[in-house]
């Protein structure tokens, strides 16, 4: 696999800045031939093209016939039309027939191109994704630093949020480098890993003789940040009664070690970090809400990866480029890694690619694909024991791929009414391979038997 390079972000000749003041809609091509992308293509008249031909965009998939498929948005909808092409067109990891497709797809693939279509590219455009030293951020990611950056050049202190996996560490360097004249270290402690009871100890040091065993003073993680970051993973884990005392530093930038009878002043910067909802452990009496209410005032949400489809394929590349860079990547194993929720965010993702990676660099293979990954990966617990519960050579035989969504017992279709199957479609936005799963349809196949017959189709 070859070296992971940029490339400009727009497929348009002269269209690379956008005023914001009316949305863009567009197409952002993230996989192309063997490769990572980031292109943003705005529709023309609300009607985009692809394909090989020069006038489509620099596409580098062999794959492509030379105009390929269409891509419409008319505010509401898209449509998604194959135009005779050899390979053929692929929403959602179905294929397109005589028939467009029209709903809101996650994820269009033309041969081994992998295409998202935004409703508004603005972002796209003024936060192209970049990538450096193993750091990929999308324009989603990339507003979140922004903000964390906006909080450390103000002098604020800022709570990031998100789920396990998602990039809170990554949050806290970037807040780090752009404290204003930050000459210490960033201290980065996680919180749920303090052993009950030493939390007071370890967090603001000890005077010698404080406890048994205690022969000399002892400097906590606090006094260790002095000039620079202490960065607090999973502060909702902090003690309460240790809380109280994190308050009062706070409040007047001075740590009292413990059995110290005088205060030390201290200069640190903190970043806090929590997948919890502080606020419900607020509710629970399990935080200070004085505490949460100090440390609030600056909050930053990390999306998780799932909004951020875009990086998978660069996570991707470049964790099977140092697992086996003999290997190539497939737009079939990209797109069925898009299409699944990953609650461990990249952290799992990068696991499961490396797990794949690993597996096959021992066979004949040579392309990472669809198969190689188990069916449990990148899907919640639940979704997984449930799943067990059908026959394997059913999820075979319906081609199927485990989505976010959690499965239901199975039913017969035919107490399934026409009313609820609209429904269904319209949460999922038509993503069939969620519908089936939320009805608790033995397979696909049944979902279309079921379509047909009421005479509904998907969007």
């Amino acid at each position: 696999m070859g070296v992971l390079s940029a490339e400009k972000p727009t497929l348009d000749d002269g269209r690379s800045s956008s005023d914001g003041a009316f949305a863009v809609p567009g197409v952002v091509v993230v996989f192309s031939g063997e490769s990572p992308s980031f292109q943003f293509g705005a529709l023309r008249d609300g009607v985009r093209r692809l394909g090989r031909g020069e006038s489509l965009g620099l596409l580098h998939d062999a794959r492509l016939s030379r105009e390929h498929g269409e891509i419409i948005f008319d505010g509401q909808n898209w449509k998604v039309e194959d135009l005779g092409s050899r390979n053929g067109t692929f929403v959602d990891g179905e294929r397109v027939g005589k028939i467009p497709f029209v709903g809101r797809p996650k994820v269009v693939r033309m041969g081994q191109t992998l295409i998202l279509p935004v409703e508004d590219g603005t972002d796209s455009l003024t936060l192209p994704l970049t990538h450096d030293n193993h750091i990929v951020a999308g324009p989603k990611l990339r507003k979140a630093l922004r903000e964390i950056q906006r909080a450390a050049e103000s002098g604020h202190n800022v709570l990031l949020t998100g789920e396990t996996g998602s990039g809170k560490e990554l949050g806290a360097n970037a807040f780090h480098a752009a404290c204003a004249k930050r000459r210490g270290l960033l201290i980065s402690v996680n919180c749920a890993t303090i052993p009950h009871g030493l939390a007071e100890r370890l967090l603001f040091g000890a005077k010698r003789g404080a406890f048994s065993g205690a022969t000399a003073d002892s400097e906590g993680y606090v006094q260790s940040a002095e000039g620079g970051v202490l960065f607090l993973d999973e502060v909702g884990e902090i003690e309460l009664e240790v809380q109280t005392k994190l308050l009062r530093v706070l409040e007047t930038k001075e740590v009292t070690p413990l059995g110290a009878t005088q205060a030390r002043q201290v200069d640190v910067r903190f970043c806090f970090a929590t997948h919890r909802d502080l606020r419900e452990a607020v509710a629970d009496a399990k935080f200070r809400p004085d505490l949460f209410y100090r440390i609030a005032q600056t909050e930053v949400k990390i999306p998780p990866l799932r909004d951020r489809l875009e990086e998978i394929p660069w996570h991707a590349a470049a964790e099977l480029s140092r697992a086996a860079p003999e290997v190539r990547l497939s737009a079939e194993v990209l797109e069925a890694c898009m299409l699944r929720p990953w609650p461990g965010n990249i952290r799992e993702l990068l696991s499961e690619i490396r797990r794949a990676a690993y597996a096959i660099s021992a066979t004949s293979a040579h392309t990472l694909r669809r198969e190689h990954l188990l069916a449990s990966a990148g899907t919640p617990a639940e979704s997984t024991s449930k799943e067990k519960v059908g026959s394997a050579h059913m999820e075979a035989a319906a081609g199927a791929r485990p989505s976010g969504s959690v499965a239901t017992p199975a039913r017969d279709p035919r107490t399934i009414s026409p009313e609820e199957l609209r429904a269904a479609m319209d949460k999922h936005r038509g993503v069939k391979e969620h519908v089936w799963r939320e009805l608790g349809l033995p397979s696909r196949f049944a979902l279309h038997r079921l379509l047909k017959k009421h005479r509904l189709r998907a969007g």
